[in-house]
């Protein structure tokens, strides 16, 4: 028997596509469930990059998503509930998706009332809530301010899920599944798909093997050892004879200074592109053979570029600083996935390609909808 199709009105902080990870996020998700004759639409509830009411459409692979922005600022909060109440009214979804980030929908990360607006808005309805991220203050040297505000956002998650009884909870890293189970609510893992869709390109992009293209896409994580091993890449080539480049590609940051200038003391050739198309980034990454990530490990999980390399099939070495869990647990390392350590460069041999599919907006739509209509 044919399941019946999901109509979904999906709510985030904002929707300026390619200024927000999670509105991008939702906007590739809401397009695959329209690609397979679902019905969803977005609401952004605390828009910071539009100053008036927004109702309009945007694209994502030729799929047009209606959307609704509230400017962040320019309401007051009752305007703000009325306006989301009658968009929903409008929309009758069967499932509400809160894609769901502190600082989304508070600066300070502190939305004290939120769950009991959005209780009201979405009476009647099933709830879905995917947390992108949970409270501050997980890691185990944490200052004692940011265990602090920590401290009052778990009591808000937790007042959010009590108030919401979602019949569904997902999140992308083993870390907040674990977490969520201490607070006392199951939850099951959506891996996090690739912003960056997979463009096929001519057999001739394929790295050749006399040369190691290593690429570092994206964000770049602060206290990352890249001296050392900017160092270890020079002795490796040293001793293997291979030649070594580096490629780095859209928004580095601040630390890609540090790192270009550590490569190129030691020798290694690196050419930085900034800010480029999905089509060019698709292909670099599949022009290359390692991605470098310096996401704390227990963290890689939410990682874009992770999954990005994932999708194209690159193997990852990640480069990060030391990071534990205060509620420490092993956390397996994938077969296609090196965690740097001093002298451990040798076992890059050993890295294995990750199955795309896992990262793909198919798969993961895929496995949301059969999630959702096995608990609607």
């Amino acid at each position: 028997m044919a399941k019946s199709k999901l109509k979904l009105g999906f709510i985030c902080g904002c929707l300026e596509p390619g200024r927000d990870g999670v509105g991008d996020y939702t906007r590739r998700l809401a397009g695959e469930l329209i690609r397979q004759g679902h019905k969803a639409a977005i609401l952004s509830l605390n828009d910071p990059f539009c100053t008036s009411v927004e109702h309009g459409e945007q694209k994502e692979d030729e799929i047009t998503i209606e959307v609704y922005r509230l400017p962040m600022g320019s309401l007051t909060t009752k305007e703000r509930l009325l306006l989301a109440d009658v968009w929903i009214q409008q929309k009758k979804p069967d499932w509400i998706s809160l894609q769901f980030v502190l600082y989304s929908f508070h600066d300070k990360g502190l939305p004290f009332l939120l769950g009991k607006h959005l209780k009201y808005l979405g009476r009647g309805r099933n709830w879905h809530i995917m947390f992108h991220e949970l409270w501050v203050g997980l890691a185990d040297d944490e200052k004692y301010k940011y265990r602090l505000l920590g401290g009052i956002q778990r009591k808000l998650i937790k007042r959010l899920i009590c108030k919401l009884e979602p019949k569904v909870i997902h999140t992308q890293t083993e870390l907040y599944n674990k977490e969520l189970l201490f607070l006392g609510f199951n939850s099951a893992r959506l891996p996090l798909t690739s912003n960056i869709p997979l463009v096929p390109q001519p057999n001739d992009v394929s790295e050749k093997e006399s040369v190691i293209g290593m690429v570092i896409f994206g964000s770049i994580y602060p206290d990352a050892p890249f001296l050392e091993f900017a160092q270890e890449i020079a002795s490796y080539v040293d001793k293997t004879g291979q030649k070594v480049i580096l490629t780095m590609i859209g928004r580095n940051g601040g630390e890609q200074e540090g790192w270009v200038s550590a490569f190129k003391s030691v020798g290694i050739p690196v050419t930085v592109m900034g800010e480029q198309s999905t089509e060019t980034i698709s292909k670099v990454l599949q022009e290359n053979t390692l991605g470098v990530i310096s996401t704390p490990f227990y963290l890689m999980e939410k990682s874009g570029s992770a999954a990005a390399m994932r999708l194209h099939q690159l193997p990852i070495i990640n480069v990060a600083k030391s990071w534990r869990p205060k509620r420490y647990f092993e956390l397996k390392n994938p077969e296609d996935v090196l965690v740097y350590k001093l002298n451990n460069l040798h076992e890059i041999k050993g890295l294995k390609k990750g199955a795309k599919t896992a990262n793909s907006i198919e798969w993961v739509g895929n496995t949301f909808v059969r999630t959702l209509q096995a608990n609607g």
